[in-house]
């Protein structure tokens, strides 16, 4: 959930966002002085914002995208992946070269996109063609070391199962909530070439990203989780009760 409000000698208004995603669904409302509005007047002003909210959300998510892919090809494309997960291929019960990819894995989080803060992973995960878990790395630095990692959204699996021809070899993006409500952005993609012998799969926490509504937009900004906890506000955020709330949904394309 997101909450934004902006005032000036006018208009008190205040947005709120909340992520109840099944592919994405965010949920906005508002809030505004409105003692000299008329219902015509107000109307158009909650489709206004609950618009450009939308759409400012959608665009933010959006830019994370092709970060998302050059960490994937980059993971990829690096030599000890292509031996490691080959070696695992040929010997699926080696533990310790599984454990070794894991830890290389994890590494992946040490890149700039993390450690500039552009992006909060939260795991990335290997599979066979088949989509069965080969192993996965943690980022323990953002994400505790006793939650449960979610597996591949069920929905997603069964997607990417369907597609055929050129389609198969594209990455692609799904976001969600896991069975604990936690938003979630997935970006899957098949190595190995023509013949796909794997997929890979980076999990990122797309509210993150959502908190820079606040500069694009110029209104404070609050973030809360599904379970209604404060995820994060921003310094000039204030709240207050004059509210009217507008909602809106935001789905997954």
């Amino acid at each position: 959930m997101l909450s934004l409000f902006f005032k000036n000698a006018k208009i008190k208004k205040k947005v709120r966002i909340s992520l109840a995603l099944v592919a994405v669904m965010v949920i906005i409302g508002g809030a505004v002085g409105l003692n000299y509005m008329d219902h015509s007047v107000r109307h158009i002003w909650q489709s206004d914002i609950s618009k450009n909210i939308e759409l400012s959300s959608r665009v933010e998510l959006r830019y994370v995208e092709p970060k998302l892919q050059d960490t994937l090809v980059s993971v990829q494309n690096a030599s000890s992946f292509k031996e490691l997960t080959k070696t695992l291929r040929q010997d699926p019960s080696n533990e310790s070269i599984r454990q070794e990819l894991a830890h290389y894995l994890s590494e992946t989080f040490t890149g700039s996109y993390f450690t500039r803060n552009v992006l909060r992973g939260v795991a990335i995960r290997v599979y066979d063609a088949d989509f069965r878990t080969i192993t996965l790395g943690v980022n323990l630095k953002s994400y505790p070391r006793d939650a449960v990692v979610p597996a591949m959204h069920q929905p997603l699996q069964e997607k990417l199962k369907k597609r055929e021809g050129k389609e198969r070899l594209s990455p692609h993006v799904w976001l969600y909530a896991d069975e604990q409500q936690r938003a979630m952005m997935s970006m899957v993609m098949p190595f190995g070439g023509l013949k796909i012998v794997g997929y890979i799969e980076l999990l990122v926490d797309p509210l993150h990203n959502l908190k820079a509504l606040n500069e694009n937009m110029g209104l404070p900004l609050q973030i809360e989780t599904l379970s209604k906890q404060a995820y994060s506000q921003s310094d000039d955020w204030q709240p207050n009760d004059n509210s009217l709330f507008v909602s809106r949904l935001i789905r997954d394309d």
